[in-house]
């Protein structure tokens, strides 16, 4: 009888031993259970490890069934900072890589490294890993050893954005002391880039291409998010002025979450979507998508202005972009309607637009991918 109580006992122990280990790995993994808290910057961070947080969990064994070849944001930690780790002094390591690999990530670069291997490690038992397919792949080159050269941009299978255009049009980044230093345009440069300034959108969009005279805009990208929503100063010395005040926003850019959002609808892709086929009627077949050229930043029916003037008004970006002033989110800028922002001027100058043809008709390359 006593050996039975004794068996008993040690079958009860060790059942709570192991019901304690597996809810320990579930939180580990999932961070589920609980309130989940906005990431943070852990001020008892080592510049070279990371967050510390006290003794490592027994990484989980490999699972049978799992493509360890795929990562996917949603099935980690929603601790951003716990694995992209800013200002973290990256180790040496013992074979070449790439110059972005050595230098410490902040909020004013584009975008962020791919994590260290203790982030990995936390949950990963690296081992049977390396020799499963792809697994090293997500951040190495196929030797498993060099670190790829540049992390992805964007992870729009992923993530989808909360952004509200409606708060941002027209804010200006000078207004504010924190972040990347300003960029400085040249006097030919802000000529180029008047409509987005008067639109209250060259703060994000910027041209892109040498000197920014391309007709094409840079998508936003940490840099311009952190002119306002930094807790860097633009300035540190600023801040020995006895009457200094920071003027930032929130969320601020260690709130991860307040912007990427795992479980959203990805946004829908709006540039390179109106292709140009050749057309007899079409004397430019040189080009293959629409640009922001001078052609398309005029209000070209305006000839009144043009005679008294010289030149044409210029067209506001919410002429064609009419939701954009007005999203909540990324989701909200689609694509122009034909309709309001193209046939205005590209019509055949019959019917309703008799008089009205200011450019070539409309192709169905062009058509295809706009709304009606």
């Amino acid at each position: 009888m006593l050996k039975l109580k004794r068996v008993v006992f040690l079958l009860v122990l060790l059942s709570a031993i192991a019901l304690n280990i597996d809810f320990s790995v579930i939180d580990a993994q999932t961070k589920k259970g609980g309130s989940q808290k906005t990431p943070t910057t852990n001020p008892t961070t080592n510049p070279t490890t990371g967050p510390q947080k006290g003794p490592r969990l027994a990484p989980l064994p490999v699972r049978s069934g799992v493509d360890y070849s795929k990562f996917d944001h949603a099935s980690h930690s929603p601790d951003c900072l716990s694995c992209h780790i800013p200002n973290r002094k990256p180790p040496k390591f013992a074979y070449k890589q790439p110059a972005d690999a050595s230098i410490p990530f902040t909020f004013d670069d584009k975008t962020t490294q791919f994590p260290p291997h203790f982030a990995c490690e936390e949950c990963h038992f690296f081992a049977p890993l390396t020799l499963s397919k792809g697994f090293c792949e997500i951040c190495h080159e196929p030797d498993k050893k060099t670190v790829l050269p540049k992390f992805p941009q964007q992870r729009d299978d992923q993530f989808g954005l909360k952004f509200p255009h409606d708060v941002h049009v027209g804010t200006k980044a000078k207004d504010y002391n924190v972040g990347p230093k300003l960029p400085e345009l040249s006097d030919d440069q802000k000529k180029i880039q008047a409509v987005a300034t008067s639109s209250g959108c060259n703060d994000c969009h910027v041209k892109e291409g040498k000197e920014q005279k391309e007709e094409n805009f840079f998508l936003p990208y940490h840099p311009e998010c952190a002119r306002c929503h930094s807790e860097e100063l633009r300035d540190p010395a600023a801040k020995d002025d006895p009457k200094f005040k920071i003027k930032n926003e929130r969320p601020y850019m260690r709130e991860c979450l307040e912007c990427h959002k795992p479980f959203m609808a990805p946004r829908p892709v709006v540039s390179g979507i109106v292709v140009q086929i050749p057309d007899d009627k079409v004397k430019n077949k040189d080009f293959n998508f629409f640009t922001h050229g001078k052609s398309h930043e005029e209000d070209v029916r305006d000839k009144k202005t043009k005679k008294e003037k010289g030149q044409y008004p210029s067209l506001d970006c919410k002429f064609c972009h009419k939701d954009a002033a007005k999203g909540k989110r990324v989701q909200d800028i689609i694509a122009p309607s034909v309709k309001d922002a193209c046939l205005p001027c590209h019509n055949d100058g019959k019917g309703d637009f008799k008089g009205k043809q200011e450019a070539h008709p409309l192709t169905v390359g062009e058509t295809s991918n706009l709304r009606p």
